[in-house]
């Protein structure tokens, strides 16, 4: 089964600042990783389905790698609990 992501509702994006409500965690992100937690705020989706939107705007080398290199950064963040993972937050993806 593909696994779907989406960011909690107690993160938001401010530029290139994931700030995570309730708590005075804040985690600043690269371009690239705010790019694709824009696309999963408030949709679900799959790093596939993101890496395919982003080949419209950016050149990959390597497709698998970016959707390999999406999914780790999306579960890393599934455990710090401010990305859910197919409705299950906070919980390790694997």
């Amino acid at each position: 089964m593909t696994r779907r992501y989406r960011l909690a509702e107690s993160a938001r994006l401010e530029g290139n600042l994931l700030i995570v409500e309730g708590s005075e965690d804040a985690y600043e992100l690269s371009e690239e990783g705010a790019v694709v937690l824009s696309l999963i705020e408030g949709a679900w989706m799959t790093p596939m389905e993101i890496a395919t939107l982003l080949s419209e705007e950016w050149e990959m080398e390597d497709p698998s790698d970016a959707v390999r290199d999406i999914r780790d950064f999306l579960d890393s963040l599934v455990r710090e609990g401010v990305v859910i993972v197919d409705g299950k937050e906070g919980n390790d993806p694997r």
